[in-house]
């Protein structure tokens, strides 16, 4: 069930926490371009320097730890995601006051009825049942977590209104565009946009329904915007993962994640480009 496979989940994290030394940018990367050839067979990609390189697997595991450089927490709609995300990184999400935010764009891709959320724009789930009732939680604070720590202003709904509707391929793929797209705007942190939004709700859903996000600069005196960080940090699902690959891998890298779904809370970091107004993984930075 859901507990054990994120009990089993977390032991590995436990695990690999133990044995992982602090990041040193000196120090050689454990997982070489040799390390990778079983699931990769590319020809060199120039455009990307030497950022084309995978990382370190202490310097990732740092990151998610909230270390080592500022980095965003972003989650699918989907209610298994949230709790994937919340209880998976409850021990940096404690200690700090960073919020994660709910993006409609990363749900998850299929015809399934499992793909699709009840939860309705600018709203968040409630705390599953499972996870109230266990002994191995603290509902109390999980309920405070949802309640004040869990951000919604990029969450627009379910991808379709309901069951008996089907999302288009063309649809799947303008998803992945507005992540994309999300993670290079400027201003997507600005509290201004927020205040904006929840309160005129309604006028800010129908300008964003199509896009993801919002597209108009909205009148204000306050111009502040906040640069996107460098890391992202992204919870969502085995098959939009794939796709995502599918979609910015250059067409001659031939990595294992294009063809087979990751595993359920397994973990994959790459550096993700934008260059000449097109998206691109650098294909030799993936480290998992």
């Amino acid at each position: 069930d859901a507990i054990a496979s994120l009990t089993s989940a977390m032991q590995n994290i436990e695990q690999l926490m133990t044995t992982a030394a602090p990041y040193d940018a000196n120090a050689t990367a454990t997982a070489t371009g040799s390390d990778m050839d079983m699931n990769m067979n590319i020809v060199r990609d120039t455009r990307f320097g030497t950022h084309n390189q995978a990382m370190d697997i202490a310097f990732v595991l740092d990151v998610l730890c909230g270390k080592n450089m500022p980095s965003k927490i972003v989650t699918s709609n989907l209610r298994r995601a949230i709790s994937t995300c919340v209880l998976s990184l409850w021990f940096r999400l404690r200690l700090s006051a960073e919020k994660i935010y709910i993006l409609s764009s990363l749900q998850e891709i299929g015809l399934n009825v499992d793909t699709l959320t009840d939860t309705r724009q600018f709203q968040v789930p409630q705390v599953s049942n499972a996870e109230m009732q266990t002994e191995h939680l603290d509902s109390k604070a999980l309920n405070e977590f949802y309640a004040t720590r869990i951000e919604t202003i990029y969450n627009y709904g379910s991808k379709v209104s309901n069951s008996f509707f089907m999302e288009s391929l063309q649809n799947s793929q303008h998803r992945l565009k507005v992540f994309a797209d999300w993670i290079f705007m400027m201003d997507h942190d600005a509290q201004h946009i927020i205040d904006d939004a929840k309160s005129q709700p309604q006028q800010h859903a129908n300008a964003v329904k199509n896009s993801g996000f919002k597209t108009t600069k909205i009148k204000t005196q306050k111009t502040t915007t906040i640069p996107v960080p460098p890391a992202i940090i992204a919870v969502g699902h085995s098959k939009w993962i794939k796709e995502f690959f599918k979609t910015y891998l250059p067409t001659n890298a031939d990595f294992i994640g294009k063809r087979k779904k990751l595993n359920n809370c397994g973990v994959v970091a790459f550096k993700f480009a934008k260059i000449k107004q097109k998206y691109v993984i650098a294909p030799d930075s993936i480290t998992c």
